[in-house]
Formats: structure tokens, C-alpha cells, sequence
């Protein structure tokens, strides 16, 4: 069966994801879930730490270069609330 793909529903992908989060280890979760590799556990986990249930309502064939461009705005969007924060800070500070 090499090259044939399995699809998995949103809720499968939240559950592994869910019980992931919980410490349950993938070992379980692919067996009792019936996923085929643990990798794709893994996989959806990186979606699911960045953009949660909302990760797996996106059309199929978004490119995965999409998400990551995503994630390094809302990481560059991080850093600039924490700055802001920091000024805001030394602002009160001086009155």
C-alpha cells in the first residue's frame, strides 16, 4: 500500500491532540485511534500549539508554507506586544 494516504476527521485530530496535551503517550493514542503513523500525531500537534481546533478547519491543500509564515508573524507580533509592555512599564515607572 506504499503511497496511498489516510484521512482522518477534525475529530480524531482534536482528540489525539487533546489527549496528547492531557500526557497520554502517542504509543496509546495511535493504537486506540487507529492513525497510522505517530508522526502524524506530531504533525497536528504543531498546528494545534499554533492556531488550536481552528488548525484543522482549513481547507485541504493549504500550503505548509502558509502556516509557518503565520507563526513567525504572530511570533514577531509576541515580541512587539513585549516591548510594548516593557515601555509601557518604564512610562508608569517615571510618574
Amino acid at each position: 500500500m506504499a503511497g496511498t494516504t489516510t484521512q482522518y476527521t477534525k475529530e480524531t485530530k482534536i482528540k489525539a491532540c487533546q489527549r496528547y496535551v492531557d500526557g497520554e503517550a502517542v504509543a496509546s493514542i495511535v493504537r486506540d485511534l487507529n492513525i497510522r503513523h505517530r508522526d502524524n500525531v506530531y504533525e497536528w500537534m504543531k498546528k494545534y500549539e499554533v492556531f488550536g481546533e481552528e488548525a484543522f478547519n482549513r481547507k485541504r491543500g493549504r500550503p505548509k508554507r502558509d502556516m509557518e509564515e503565520d507563526s513567525r508573524r504572530i511570533a514577531r507580533m509576541e515580541e512587539e506586544i513585549d516591548m510594548l509592555k516593557k515601555g509601557l512599564g518604564i512610562l508608569s515607572k517615571r510618574r
